[in-house]
């Protein structure tokens, strides 16, 4: 038995196949940008706990946090968390981070030492890939990711 298709019919497989695509490509990129999200926050987490650690086995004296600052900064941009936004590469910075000490802020080598000490890294922006020129999910095309991590002190 033969069948025969309508002229009518004879395009519908084609934008059937447009309109999933589309669905799957946006699928993909989600996924693609969820799971860089995901490896630039672990990234910045390990970074944050490899501070602490610093800090929580340094002496208590002036100008000790500076080293375990810069090896945060140093731990994150050698895992490749850049962001990508306009034309350059702009990496984790040494403002980015800071530390406080048992909830407070430190004066590194003065007064009592602290119980705890806690790394923070605040406002890195992760430029989305996928953005197209336009700004998600803010004006600038931009998620920031924050982390923290405390240990307590040892020295």
């Amino acid at each position: 038995m033969k069948t025969h298709r309508n002229g009518c019919e004879k395009g519908a497989a084609i934008v059937e196949f447009a309109f999933l695509m589309v669905f799957l490509l946006l699928l993909t990129m989600g996924i693609t940008e969820i799971g860089r999200a995901f490896w630039y926050y672990s990234a910045m987490q390990k970074a944050a706990r490899d501070g602490a650690r610093c800090l929580s086995l340094q002496p208590w004296a002036a100008g000790q946090e500076s080293k375990c600052i810069d090896l945060v900064w140093q731990s994150a941009n050698s895992a490749g968390v850049v962001n990508h936004v306009g034309s350059a590469a702009v990496a984790l910075n040494a403002g980015n981070v800071r530390i406080d000490c048992g909830g407070g802020s430190c004066s590194w080598g003065s007064g009592a030492r602290p119980e705890y000490v806690r790394v923070h890294i605040d406002g890195f922006n992760m430029g989305w890939i996928w953005s197209f020129g336009t700004p998600l999910p803010d004006a600038g095309g931009n998620s920031g990711i924050n982390v923290q991590a405390a240990m307590p002190y040892m020295n």
